[in-house]
């Protein structure tokens, strides 16, 4: 009997159906070993309300039809692989369902983090009275960080935005400051999951971390020999035995760049690129004392390039850990925080698993005993890393069920830090049993799941190997018959 899995549920292929059938699998098992189903005690988390109120819906609707039609019995319990259950098991898991369902965690993600935070409250940090702010608030409390961060210091701010932006701010300081962290928030929540959060990229810009193999600066001298027998290099022909007109065009364009100093450009020039990448540029090796020049000026223009990209590092570290400081204080004063700063609140508190156990049983009138994540390829790492006490805890001990269910060619979250590479990460926990994956759409037509299997193959191959089919032999027919 599998009792910890992850399931790889393609679209439409019934998942929310496997979903509400392992609850109701997991209740009865429960039932038959405690003689109460304790739906209470299971914790099943998804990424919408609409998601999480039809896995409740079919959960009932699967329970009322069990206690009464033999033949949907005889389906569900081949579905949820449990073997025969009886309508009297299935009527006294509805009764206890019904009697709990203002106690039961079907919920969103964020829904349940809410509630984690509403019971340790001051464990987190949290003031009295605090609430989700709407995006727009947000946004405007991040501006405003921004300008208190550029009113403390503003030379300082402006020689941070300048090292940013290689050059003068193109645009009003503030925007410009806020446009080029915009990223690097998304990475900062993620460090600040650890105890140093500018611990990574002040380590990433020290000059004992080379960032480029063939970083190798050379002298002006050096450098203008080169230059000049590149300029007296002789151009390769056609096979007509005229000059080869790429050649011709891209040896001065390459000149022009290192005498400018361009040396983010020159590494990009489709010259340097095409050698780099091949040894040839339009079908034409260099002669090796011209390649040899070239090279030195690449590994000039990577010891360069490195140094400015060492120096954004430091400045964006600079910047972000000022505004975010800001940010913290701003949020407590104000009480107003958003979804994923709960979330990280609780992930680096580790209050879900551990010493937090018994004060969140205490605290939440009960403990967890069965967890079931849907749309898992949308889990950010700070939803993940908040998880793991528990998942550890369940997995360590005896008579508790664990479920993952997701697939990496559904993932829509990412702007909000969704990582579908974190299923195959979950997938590779030990003591997971293998389960089937969801591989037959009842949804779609084999001229769209060939589509489908072409584009994400090597996605889908990640974590399954098998590829979507239709759901009948004849659904071509059935799909085309239909105008689809």
């Amino acid at each position: 009997m599998i009792t910890r899995s992850v399931v790889i549920a393609n679209a439409g292929s019934g998942k929310t159906y496997l979903l509400a059938n392992r609850l109701i699998r997991w209740m009865i098992e429960e039932r038959r070993a405690t003689n109460t189903a304790s739906p209470d005690r299971m914790l099943a988390v998804t990424f919408t309300r609409k998601a999480a109120g039809e896995i409740l819906e079919r959960v009932l609707r699967h329970l009322a039809l069990g206690s009464l039609d033999a033949a949907k019995r005889e389906e569900f319990s081949t579905a949820s692989q449990i073997g025969p259950a009886s309508a009297e098991e299935y009527s006294a898991v509805l009764r206890e369902v019904v009697d709990a369902l203002h106690r039961m965690s079907i919920s969103t993600i964020d829904g349940f983090f809410m509630q984690m935070a509403g019971a340790f409250g001051p464990e987190l940090g949290l003031p009295e009275g605090w609430r989700i702010a709407e995006d727009d608030e947000q946004r405007a409390m991040r501006m405003d960080a921004i300008g208190a961060v550029i009113a403390a210091d503003p030379m300082r701010a402006v020689d941070l935005a300048r090292q940013m932006s290689d050059g003068e701010p193109k645009v009003e300081i503030q925007a410009g400051i806020d446009a080029a962290l915009g990223g690097a928030f998304t990475i900062w929540d993620r460090c600040a999951l650890g105890n140093d959060p500018g611990k990574p990229w002040l380590a990433l810009a020290s000059d004992s971390v080379q960032l480029f193999p063939k970083a190798r600066r050379c002298d002006a001298a050096a450098r203008a020999a080169v230059i000049d027998a590149m300029r007296d290099a002789a151009v390769p022909l056609t096979k007509g035995g005229t000059p080869n007109k790429h050649w011709t065009n891209a040896i001065p364009r390459v000149i022009r760049l290192a005498e400018d100093g361009h040396w983010f450009d020159l590494l990009k020039d489709s010259l340097v690129s095409a050698l780099r990448d091949t040894g040839v540029f339009s079908s034409v090796a260099p002669e090796p004392a011209f390649a040899r020049g070239l090279e030195k000026l690449v590994g000039h223009a990577c010891a360069e390039v490195q140094d400015v990209i060492r120096a954004r590092l430091r400045a964006t570290e600079e910047l972000v850990h000022s505004v975010d400081r800001e940010l913290v204080r701003m949020r407590r004063a104000e009480g107003a925080y958003g979804f994923q700063d709960i979330t990280t609140l609780i992930a680096r508190a580790h209050c879900l698993g551990g010493e937090g156990t018994e004060a969140m049983r205490e605290r939440l009138d009960r403990a967890i005993r069965d967890l079931a994540l849907d749309e898992f390829q949308d889990t950010s790492p700070a939803q993940w890393t908040a998880l793991v006490p528990l998942i550890d805890e369940i997995m360590a001990t005896g008579g508790r069920r664990f479920l993952v269910v997701g697939d990496p060619k559904q993932s829509i979250y990412a702007w909000r830090g969704g990582t579908p590479e974190l299923l195959a990460q979950v997938g590779s926990r030990p003591g997971l049993e293998k389960d089937a994956s969801l591989n037959t759409s009842f949804r779609s037509s084999p001229v769209i799941l060939g589509f489908v299997n072409t584009v994400f193959g090597d996605i889908a191959g990640l974590v399954s190997g098998t590829p979507l089919a239709a759901s009948t032999p004849d659904a071509e027919r059935t799909f085309t018959d239909a105008g689809l």
